[in-house]
Order: structure tokens, then C-alpha cells, then sequence
């Protein structure tokens, strides 16, 4: 009997996919067109050794996790394909992995294998620690230093490993003037920081036990990690005019 096909899981899939090409190109344009000044070419001079650091740093990290990515990938199309072998030699590629996008559970199982004992747990946890830290930072330094499309580099930071955005974040910065808007309500970041994480956390306990919530709960914690930018102030100033503090 066929299994019936997954529709709402491959479309995950693929725009999963393609959301990270998305904003990997939208905040390399971003960067790339930092509005020019002469305190931005100052700061750049001043800078320079620290953006070619960085540079390759994101270069690194994107061709790892690209990697890494893949051979998750290529190891779960080759399962799959051993255990439903093509009916012809000359089946078209494109419809064969088509038919594995909507027959596959590969993000229901990566999650699975995130959790699968306490010691996965709590590298997890440490991962996604890491991962509100540095939103909480972008939060506050994204709203400081008037980065463009700070709310893409978050979008980023929930898709892919948290590196490749810090390189990207680190290097818009530092090819940004000083600061344009120096007061930031850290306090109330840090507390609903606070209280997410606890949230998140609680979550990642109270459902290591139930297999059938655990894309839930993932949604759930990454969720979490966007608060930094949804509740700094001019956060979302690209949709809502640009601010500017007086």
C-alpha cells in the first residue's frame, strides 16, 4: 500500500530551502549596499582587516553547513531510495525526488535524533541557547546601529546554524557608522529573553517524551527567538517608516 503523500511536509521542505537562499541573498545585497558616508567610509577603513576576517568566516560557515546539509540530504534520499527502488532505469530524477519530498519525514526524524537522549537533549539545548544569546544581542546592536533588514537576519538565524548569521550580522556592523541610536530598553529584552528561554526549554522537557509534538515544540522554540526583534523599536522600521532616536 502507498503512503499517502505528505503535501504539507514537502512544501516545508522546499520552502525551507528556498528561504534560505532567500535571505542569505537578501542580507548579502543588504550588506553589500550599506548606504555610503563618510563616516561609513571611515569606519570601513578602520575596519578592514576585521571585514575580511569575517568574510571568510561566512564563506566558511555557509560551505560546512551547506555540506553538512547536503550529506543529510543525499543519506536521506539514499535510504529512502533503498527501501522504494525505481521502476525503470530511465525514471526522471526530478519526479523521483519529488515523490521522495512528499513521501519523506526527514524534518520529523532530524528532530527525533535532536532529542533522542539526554545527552542529544542537552547538546540541543546548548545549541539553541547560543542561538537566543545572539538574538537577544542582534536585538539590541541590530536597533543601535540601524541595521538594514534586521528582521531578515533573525529570519536567517531560525533557518540555519547560528554562525553564519553572526558572521554576516558582525560584518554589517562593521560596516555600519557608530551607533545612531544608543538608548535601547535592554532590560525588557533581557526579561522577555529570560522568560523565553524558560518557555522554550520547558517545552523541549515536557515533549522529549512525545514523538507526535516535537515539530511543535521546534516551531515553538524557534518562535521564541524572534521576540528580540519584533519588540526592539524600529525593529521593523523597513515596513513601518525608519526611526531614529533624537
Amino acid at each position: 500500500m502507498e503512503p499517502t503523500p505528505n503535501w504539507l511536509g514537502a512544501t516545508i521542505f522546499w520552502l525551507y530551502i528556498l528561504a534560505a537562499l532567500f535571505f542569505t541573498a537578501l542580507i548579502i545585497y543588504t550588506i553589500v549596499n550599506i548606504p555610503q558616508s563618510k563616516e561609513n567610509i571611515l569606519a570601513r577603513f578602520d575596519t578592514q582587516r576585521e571585514q575580511r576576517l569575517f568574510t571568510f568566516l561566512a564563506i566558511l560557515s555557509f560551505l560546512v553547513l551547506s555540506a553538512n546539509m547536503l550529506h543529510v540530504l543525499i543519506n536521506s534520499f539514499n535510504t529512502w531510495s533503498r527501501e522504494r527502488p525505481l521502476d525503470s532505469p530511465t525514471t526522471n530524477i526530478f519526479s523521483t525526488v519529488g515523490t521522495w519530498s512528499l513521501s519523506s519525514t526527514l524534518f520529523h526524524d532530524f528532530a527525533e535524533a535532536l532529542l533522542y537522549d539526554r545527552t542529544r537533549m542537552a547538546w540541543t539545548a546548548a545549541a539553541l541557547s547560543t542561538t537566543f544569546a545572539f538574538c537577544l544581542y542582534m536585538g539590541i546592536e541590530g536597533h543601535r546601529r540601524a541595521v538594514p533588514n534586521l528582521w531578515a537576519f533573525f529570519c536567517l538565524a531560525q533557518i540555519l546554524p547560528i554562525s553564519f548569521t553572526q558572521n554576516l550580522f558582525t560584518l554589517a556592523r562593521l560596516r555600519l557608522p557608530p551607533a545612531v541610536n544608543p538608548k535601547v530598553p535592554v532590560q525588557i529584552l533581557f526579561l522577555i529573553g529570560q522568560i523565553g528561554m524558560y518557555v522554550g526549554f520547558s517545552g523541549i522537557t515536557f515533549n522529549l517524551a512525545k514523538p507526535e509534538l516535537l515539530m511543535r515544540m521546534v516551531v515553538s522554540t524557534r518562535a521564541l527567538m524572534l521576540l528580540p526583534c519584533i519588540l526592539a523599536p524600529g525593529a521593523l522600521s523597513p515596513f513601518f517608516g525608519k526611526t531614529r532616536a533624537t
